[in-house]
C-alpha cells in the first residue's frame, strides 16, 4: 500500500474545520478572570456548516482585544450594552450569527485547535455574500445541547 505519511500534528489539524466563515450559536457565556487577572467572558460556541452542528469552540473576550469584543457584541445584538460599558457572559447565551474561524497551530503542549478570528456583524454579511438566516438551535439529545463531548 502506498500513502502519504503525516505527522501527529498534521493528523490532528486534518480533524479540524477548515478556516472560513461559519454560523455559530452561543451555548453558554461565563464571567471569569484571565490568567493575568483581567475580567474576561468565556463563550462556548456551537459551530455550524449548514443545518448541522460541526464543532464546538471556546472563545474568550477581553477588554484588551477591543476589536473582537465590540464585534462580538455587535454580532450578537448587544451593541447598546457594549456602549454602556458593561457586558456579562449570560447576555451572550443563545445569541447567533456568523464568525471567521481560524486554526491555531500546536503550541506550548496544546494540540492545534479551531479559534475564532473575528465575529461578523449583520451589516457586513451582505457585502461578504453571506445569508443572515437563523442558525438552528440544538435539539434535546443533540451534541450541541450538552458540553459532555468537548474534547478538553
Amino acid at each position: 500500500m502506498k500513502f502519504t505519511p503525516k505527522t501527529e500534528e498534521e493528523i490532528k489539524t486534518d480533524m479540524l474545520l477548515p478556516e472560513g466563515n461559519y454560523q455559530f450559536m452561543v451555548l453558554n457565556g461565563e464571567d471569569t478572570v484571565s490568567k493575568k487577572g483581567n475580567d474576561m467572558i468565556k463563550l462556548r460556541l456551537a459551530i455550524y456548516d449548514g443545518p448541522d452542528m460541526k464543532s464546538k469552540v471556546y472563545d474568550y473576550l477581553l477588554e484588551s482585544f477591543e476589536f473582537k469584543l465590540r464585534r462580538a457584541a455587535d454580532t450578537c445584538g448587544l451593541l447598546d450594552q457594549y456602549n454602556s460599558g458593561e457586558l456579562t457572559g449570560d447576555m451572550f447565551a443563545g445569541c447567533s450569527g456568523w464568525l471567521k474561524l481560524g486554526i491555531q497551530p500546536a503550541k506550548d503542549g496544546f494540540d492545534p485547535s479551531n479559534t475564532v478570528k473575528e465575529y461578523i456583524p449583520q451589516d457586513k454579511l451582505e457585502k461578504m455574500g453571506l445569508s443572515a438566516a437563523n442558525v438552528p438551535s440544538p435539539e434535546p439529545g443533540d451534541p450541541g445541547a450538552s458540553d459532555d463531548d468537548f474534547p478538553f
